[in-house]
């Protein structure tokens, strides 16, 4: 009895030591959270899975090399992507969606207190495109409450598009990808007239043409191969035209677009006209006169106050009055500079110097006649 005691004494003191809890406070897994709180993580829609080193070396010339950038698989195309710098974080966040293989890649921010699930992936924020609507249908609130009706609405503005119609109603929605794509949707107006309203989705390479869902191709396509052991195959009722060939430019006065990756061609425009380049500078350095340039310098001299000094600055007088009579010269000299305006580098100051030279070229003469004159009163 005592024998058969002790095992079963053993026994159970192990099983007390293995439900005892031990407690870790936050500062115990501190630099596990600081290196999560950088990181995304990321379902890949897509039928077939990747390797987490396929994923690292793609993503990290997609992503332009950000620093520190690693990559964990948790298994299922769940990914986890560590970086160093909190601006890249937030940078690849907002571009989300981002293609990988042309499968949709869908991101999340890591968060400690609620963990990621598949259902956190269910919806993916996607620009749906509304075409061939009437142009007295083409304000913000329709956009909205058409978008609304696909799901939840994140922007919405009208762009500018080539083609025959110039402009079009853009709308950025969570798009629910459990559900398949819409090929149209239709409106009544005030006339009771229906109009189909043609959709076209940006960001988007691979669908099945034969079910109409994202994640997979038409050859790999569960329902398809059903239908053909039943031999009821249907015709594919979605195709390229699904996909959008142009994103357009917001509509000017629009609000900024919140997608940091990418910038309206307006704001690409402003900052490219405030740069000062080499041409202005030198033709505002042409508009500005010999005598604004000397007569600053006179005034200078005559607050020295020295008798070396004011018998420069009476120089100067002289050389101001020849200055003015002689302005068409450097007139001459300034319009050549702005009419060749393509000059660059040494061409331009050699321009310069050419200019100054003319006035200076010509004072020995022009002072001997002044002073004959004055000699003659």
């Amino acid at each position: 009895m005592a024998a058969n005691a002790a095992p079963n004494g053993e026994r159970q003191r192990k099983f007390l030591e293995e439900e005892e809890i031990i407690t870790v406070g936050g500062e115990d897994i501190q630099d596990g959270i600081s290196r999560c709180e950088k990181s995304l993580m990321g379902r890949l829609l897509a039928d077939r899975l990747f390797s987490r080193g396929t994923m690292e070396v793609a993503l990290q010339a997609i992503w332009r090399h950000p620093k520190g950038f690693r990559v964990t698989d948790h298994g299922g195309n769940l990914f986890q992507f560590y970086f160093d710098e909190e601006m890249d974080v937030t940078r690849i966040e907002r571009g989300t969606p981002w293609l990988f293989k042309n499968f949709i890649l869908n991101l999340k921010r890591w968060k400690m207190h609620n963990p990621i699930t598949d259902a956190d992936f269910t919806y993916v924020p996607i620009w749906i495109q509304f075409w061939e609507l009437p142009e007295h249908y083409k304000i913000r609130e329709l956009g909205r409450k058409l978008g609304s009706a696909m799901g939840e609405v994140l922007d919405v503005d009208l762009f500018q598009v080539r083609g025959r119609e110039n402009r079009i109603i853009k709308a950025r929605i969570n798009l629910d990808i459990t559900k398949l794509l819409r090929r149209l949707t239709q409106i009544v107006g005030p006339t009771n007239k229906a109009i189909e309203v043609a959709l076209k989705y940006e960001h988007i390479e691979i669908f099945c043409n034969y079910c109409g869902y994202l994640g997979h191709e038409t050859r790999n396509c569960s329902k398809q191969l059903d239908d053909s052991l039943r031999g009821d195959v249907g015709e594919e009722g979605w195709g390229e035209w699904l996909k959008s060939k142009q994103v357009g430019r917001r509509k000017q006065g629009s609000k900024e677009n919140t997608n940091s990756n990418t910038s309206s061609a307006d704001e690409r425009s402003q900052r490219k006209e405030k740069l000062p380049t080499l041409v202005n500078l030198l033709k505002e350095m042409a508009e500005l006169s010999m005598d604004e340039i000397r007569g600053k310098k006179v005034e200078d001299d005559i607050k020295d106050g020295s008798n070396q000094n004011k018998e420069k600055a009476n120089q100067s007088g002289v050389v101001l009055e020849i200055s003015n009579e002689n302005s068409s010269a450097r007139n001459h000299c300034q319009k050549k500079m702005i009419d060749g305006g393509a000059v660059e580098g040494l061409d331009g100051m050699k321009n310069l110097e050419f200019c100054e030279g003319s006035n200076q070229s010509e004072q020995p003469s022009m002072k001997k006649t002044k002073l004959k004159q004055l000699a003659r009163k």
